[in-house]
């Protein structure tokens, strides 16, 4: 099981995200660009 948390203040966003995957599951991020999708795809990395 992977289990993702992260907080993180930008100059003008704040970030604050959490979620859990089991083994074999498939994980999507989707939103409004801007969103932060990029930012914690690297913080994951």
């Amino acid at each position: 099981m992977l289990e993702f948390r992260a907080i993180k203040d930008f100059t003008n966003f704040h970030l604050d995200v959490s979620f859990m995957c089991d083994k074999g599951m498939v994980t999507a991020l989707f939103g409004k660009s801007g969103s932060g999708k990029t930012s914690i795809i690297n913080m994951t990395a």
